[in-house]
């Protein structure tokens, strides 16, 4: 039987293309020594883990229902937790929710965790931010050779609500630990922020996101062409050994680290896609489309709109931070991840799977 002893760890999100990550980072890494809890909005989601994690492993994990919108629910998930990490936040494209909602729900869940956590005296708070809280709407593209850096905060003037969510979620973090004052027995709440770019890498759960969902496009050729910027990208599982370092590092309250691999250009991973997966009879679309058809595509589509600051941008990023004070280690080939993001879209159902049986 579990010992009540050890201290719980939350994790919110945990059925997520990244949270799913790092409740298996979790569960490989800190079982032995913490207890995990996972907060899910449906129960019924979980199954999905328990071939990816194994029985032993899965069946160390507790699980509980909690919604961002559910003050009570997420106070019952954070009953007697000793660490959270925070992942849980509205994702475009997982469900049908507008700029609006997806602000509502990263700024009331902050709230209500922090509230929580203070309740519990939790320890730290590892919150999944975004690249988008520095890039915004690739506000310094002026400047032709900037390199953002965890000294980049993006301003609220981005048309994209998943960005501004997150801008929002992040500031609401931030102004707590500049007014917090240590309580009676010296108590402070620590918290800092992860900041993944554009996250690919082989999904655990059969569920297409924003990111994954891109890539998913490509090989379905669901989109007319490829428009040409730089983005920085960063494996999925890079990502989540980032939390568990940012959870074990201590001394690091109120930092900010950016993950990233390295920069790569979308008709590069394009054309990886298609050099790959031609031998199965797949036409991924690596056909260059220039500025003004998505000059006025972006008229008609909001999400289009987003992306228009990027085109014929080179977007780079820095991640000594992460490496310096986490100890990270950036070594997988990005090619390569390019390569295992399509063949898990195929293995997980999410496009048609051509390969000869």
């Amino acid at each position: 039987m579990e010992s009540t002893s050890k201290e719980i760890i939350l994790i919110t999100g945990i059925t997520g293309f990244i949270g799913s990550w790092i409740g298996k980072v979790f569960s490989e890494n800190a079982l032995g020594e913490f207890r995990i809890r996972a907060s899910v909005r449906s129960i019924k989601k979980t199954e999905v883990l328990r071939k990816e994690y194994g029985d032993e492993l899965f069946n160390q994990l507790e699980f509980v229902e909690a919604d961002l919108n559910n003050k009570e629910s997420l106070f019952k998930a954070v009953e007697g937790v000793k660490y959270i990490i925070h992942v849980a936040s509205p994702i475009p494209g997982a469900i049908n929710v507008s700029g609006e909602e997806m602000l509502r729900g990263a700024r009331d869940g902050m709230n209500t965790i922090i509230e929580a956590a203070l309740q519990n005296k939790v320890k730290r708070i590892v919150i999944t931010s975004s690249f988008s809280t520095i890039l915004g709407d690739h506000w310094r593209r002026s400047e032709r050779d900037h390199i953002y850096t965890e000294e980049d905060f993006a301003p609220m003037t981005t048309p994209d609500g998943y960005a501004r969510s997150k801008i929002t979620q992040e500031t609401i973090a931030r102004e707590f630990l500049k007014n917090q004052k240590p309580g009676e027995d010296g108590y402070m709440l620590e918290m800092l922020t992860i900041h993944p770019t554009f996250v690919i890498g082989p999904t655990l759960i059969p569920e297409r996101n924003s990111t994954v969902e891109a890539i998913a496009k490509i090989v379905n050729r669901q989109i007319p062409g490829i428009p040409n910027f730089q983005h920085p990208f960063v494996d999925v599982r890079d990502v989540a050994m980032a939390h568990y370092l940012a959870f074990k590092t201590p001394g690091i309250s109120g930092g900010r680290f950016i993950i990233d691999m390295a920069p790569i250009n979308m008709q590069e991973v394009a054309d990886i896609l298609h050099n790959e997966l031609r031998q199965y009879g797949y036409r991924c679309q690596n056909r260059r489309i220039g500025y003004c058809p998505i000059k006025i595509a972006s008229w008609f589509d909001p999400q289009v709109k987003i992306i228009l600051p990027w085109i014929n941008g080179n977007i780079r990023s820095t991640n000594q931070k992460s490496i310096d004070i986490l100890g990270m280690q950036y070594t997988r080939d990005l090619k390569q991840t390019v390569i295992d993001t399509g063949y898990s879209l195929i293995d997980k159902g999410l496009v048609p799977d051509k390969r000869k049986k």
